[in-house]
């Protein structure tokens, strides 16, 4: 500290040595002050720029001068950013919906925007003819293609479709079903029509590999008619052909149930020869085919199609890979276009029966059934027509054949009274078939198909339960496959091999067991089970008659014993004596029937009507109740047939099922 003492006491008495350091100091100070506040308040020069056309902003630096401006930097507002927000939402828009024209598409497109995505776009599905109108967003479909046939009329309220999609790069965000501009809850792949014309839309929103979520809508019509004879066929009421060989397939319909349909060309009746296929040979000029149908009271329907064949060169051709073949996978692809010369044709395609769509490449993909399948083309151009038909043999390899693939649980499962193994003494045998998928939904029938022998069997009867098969039986061996497919287009096939013994018409062919009950008001059996002899080619109906005669019945029926006998009433003599409802099924019926009294019954008659407005006979075979007549059920030796009366609709019996699902089962059986 002493030393520390002296220097600084040194420095300070060293007086003009320090001035002149603190002096210049100050002055180093003052300078630096002063430049840092002049550089800091001077204006920014803005000096001209020597190229013409050059930004003012651009920190660019030119090298050469030019007459035309390098860059153009404008400055954007808050209108003109708006603006261009929307012409870049446009133009990828329109990118994002670029396509080919896609002839098989013959849809409405409905604008709507996403209510969950408000900024997404959404694409409009028109017709072809359509896609050329002033709409930036009208495209033809590239995304997605259903199974619903635009203004297709049908017959049957509950109407399934599946959805396919096109385009593996773009994920499904939601799918949404509107009927009648109405959105369906939970679809599952059915939907149920009103009467007259019903539009269908379909909208998918999409997200892109980009992330970007837009949506696109497609409308369809579909008419239902209930109430008339419709007749259904691949012909055109007009048409030319170039050949004289002719496939075609028709049917008819009236509601739910499938009608019998007499062909006939040029007044010559025509045999189906698979199902509802028809093949023919023409005449070189006119060919008149007439298809008609009748219903169960008298209904007459026709429809008839002129067919000119004029055997001549036509520049109408079908371009196909597609060859008879046998095949052991149950999709077949193939490629197929129709052309006139060099002009697209338009072209229809069907397999077994059913119409089906391709791409907009003409690439098409077909489900087959085990054996024959076929797949026909139909070429139209103005009133040329060109129709091709390729047989395709499917083959189903044993389990543990060449793929070895398990059963996959997410199949479709199928219900069938039809067992393996087993002997049919009878040349008619009636299945009843139902199917669902992993999750329980009922498949509908159109996604199932039957066949025997090879050949398609059609649906008998359909009640939105139940589906029910007539099946051909021949002497010896009988193969029947049963397929179904869901909306998510699995496939589960079943085969069932059978023997025949039959024998000619009205011979014996065994025995059954019938009974005539009335439990439900305390009655017991009105006629106890008794074996009855069964006769080939006879209906039950004639069967129960015989029996009824025998007990000294009456009854009144609808219909006539060969043709939609339904038994009404029976009748005999102080045959409702003292009936007693047990007290819980009475509960059950009051709060379930519009009408029902205790009292309200015939002493001397039973049957339709009696005690409720639910009430009637229904009958079941070996458990199961049927959903047609008696006329239309053929027994087989051992079959156990009771006929029951019910007072609501087969809830108290067990056999609601055969009434097409009016209401479940109750909890017991009186």
């Amino acid at each position: 500290m002493k030393n520390i003492y002296e220097k600084f006491k040194k420095i300070m008495s060293d007086k003009p040595k320090l001035f002149r350091y603190f002096t210049s100091l100050i002055l180093i100070i003052f300078c630096i002050s002063y430049m840092g506040n002049v550089l800091n308040n001077q204006d920014v020069l803005d000096p001209e720029n020597p190229i013409k056309g050059f930004a003012k902003n651009s920190s660019q630096v030119a090298l050469a001068s030019q007459d035309e401006p390098l860059v153009e930097i404008e400055e954007i507002n808050d209108e003109n950013a708006e603006k261009e927000t929307e012409d870049e939402d446009i133009q990828d828009n329109k990118k994002g919906s670029e396509n080919d024209e896609n002839e098989g598409d013959n849809e409405e497109g409905d604008a709507e925007s996403d209510e969950n995505n408000p900024e997404s776009s959404n694409i409009e599905i028109l017709n072809p003819e359509d896609a050329n109108k002033n709409n930036d967003k009208s495209k033809i479909n590239e995304y997605f293609t259903t199974s619903i046939i635009h203004n297709e009329i049908v017959t049957e309220k509950e109407y399934s479709f599946i959805i396919k999609q096109k385009n593996p790069n773009l994920k499904v965000k939601k799918t949404e079903i509107f009927l009648n501009d109405i959105l369906v809850p939970e679809f599952k792949g059915t939907v149920i029509l009103d009467e007259g014309k019903n539009s269908i839309k379909v909208k998918v929103t999409y997200e892109d590999v980009d992330g970007k979520i837009f949506s696109v809508s497609k409308t369809y019509s579909v008419h239902l008619n209930t109430e008339d004879i419709i007749i259904y066929s691949s012909l055109n009421e007009e048409m030319k052909v170039t050949k004289d060989k002719l496939s075609f397939t028709a049917w008819a319909k009236k509601g739910e149930k499938t009608l019998p349909i007499d062909v006939k060309l040029n007044e010559q009746k025509v045999k189906g020869e698979n199902g509802n296929r028809y093949n023919v040979t023409l005449n070189e000029g006119e060919n008149k085919v007439i298809v008609s149908a009748s219903d169960d009271s008298g209904n007459t329907e026709e429809k008839s199609f002129l067919i000119i064949y004029e055997k001549k060169d036509t520049k109408l051709r079908i371009i196909t890979n597609l060859k008879e073949q046998h095949v052991t996978t149950d999709e077949i692809k193939f490629n197929a276009i129709a052309k006139f010369g060099e002009d697209k044709a338009k072209l229809t395609v069907e397999n077994n029966g059913t119409l089906i769509s391709g791409d907009d490449k003409g690439n098409y993909a077909a489900n087959l059934i085990e054996g024959p399948n076929y797949i026909l083309l139909k070429a139209e151009y103005g009133d040329e027509t060109l129709i091709e038909e390729y047989r395709i043999q499917y083959e189903v390899l044993p389990p543990g054949g060449e793929d070895g693939d398990l059963e996959d649980p997410n199949n479709p499962k199928i219900e069938t009274n039809l067992k393996d193994g087993i002997t049919v003494k009878s040349s008619i045998y009636d299945i009843y078939v139902i199917a669902r998928d992993h999750k329980g939904n009922r498949i509908h029938p159109s996604q199932m198909q039957v066949k025997c022998n090879g050949e398609l069997i059609g649906i008998h009867w359909e009640d939105g339960v139940q589906t029910s098969y007539k099946l051909p039986i021949r002497n010896g061996g009988n193969t029947i496959m049963i397929s179904a497919y869901d909306s998510e287009g699995k496939i589960t096939i079943e085969n069932f091999h059978i023997k025949g013994i039959v024998k000619d018409k009205g011979e014996v062919t065994g025995h059954a067991t019938i009974s005539i009950e009335a439990t439900t008001i305390g009655l017991g059996y009105i006629v106890p089970p008794t074996k009855v002899e069964i006769r080939e080619g006879k209906p039950a109906s004639t069967v129960i008659d015989k029996l009824l005669k025998e007990k000294g019945f009456e009854y009144e029926s609808q219909g006539k014993i060969d043709n939609a006998f339904y038994l009404a009433h029976l009748i005999k003599p102080g045959l409702v004596s003292n009936p007693v409802i047990p007290e819980d099924l009475a509960e059950l019926v009051e709060a379930e029937a519009d009408r029902f009294n205790p009292d309200d019954y015939n002493q001397d008659s039973l049957g339709e009507y009696d005690f409720s407005n639910g009430s009637g006979w229904m009958y079941s075979v070996n458990g199961h109740y049927p959903n047609y007549g008696f006329s239309d059920c053929y027994l087989l030796d051992g079959d156990v047939m009771r006929i029951r009366f019910t007072l609501f609709y087969g809830r108290d019996i067990g056999g609601s099922g055969g009434l097409g699902g009016s209401g479940s089962n109750w909890h017991k059986e009186w």
